[in-house]
C-alpha cells in the first residue's frame, strides 16, 4: 500500500459531481473485513493493474470477481501478467479499457 499512484483518489475527484459512492480501499482505517464487504456490496468493481506494480492483492481479487459482471479493468501494456488478465477477461466477458481516460468515461456513463 502506498507504493503505487493513488488512482482511486483520481476517480473520486473525477466522479465528485455524479451521484455515486466510491468505496476507496486506500484509507487510514483500513481493515480486511471492510474491503471484502465493500467489494461484495459494490455494483462496479474497478481494477487497475499498473505497469509498475505486481498487484499481489488485486490479482486474487480479480479472480474472485471475474464471473460477477461487476468488473471494469484497466491493464495497460507493461503489466507483468497482462496476458493472463486479457485471457480471463475474454473468457468471462470482463469489460476492459485501454487508458485511464477511457476508464473515467465508462464510469461516468454507468453512473446515470
Amino acid at each position: 500500500m502506498g507504493k503505487s499512484e493513488n488512482w482511486q483518489a483520481i476517480i473520486e475527484e473525477q466522479l465528485s459531481n455524479y451521484n455515486v459512492v466510491v468505496l476507496n480501499p486506500r484509507r487510514e482505517d483500513w481493515n480486511k473485513e471492510w474491503k471484502l464487504s465493500a467489494l461484495e456490496s459494490s455494483d462496479i468493481v474497478v481494477m487497475y493493474f499498473a505497469p509498475d506494480s505486481q498487484s499481489p492483492i488485486s490479482l486474487p481479487e480479480f479472480g474472485l470477481y471475474a464471473k460477477t459482471g461487476k468488473l471494469i479493468v484497466l491493464c495497460p501494456e507493461g503489466f507483468w501478467r497482462k496476458g493472463n488478465i486479457d485471457i480471463v477477461s475474454e473468457k468471462f466477458n470482463i469489460f476492459e479499457v485501454n487508458t485511464f481516460d477511457e476508464l473515467i468515461t465508462e464510469l461516468k456513463k454507468r453512473s446515470f
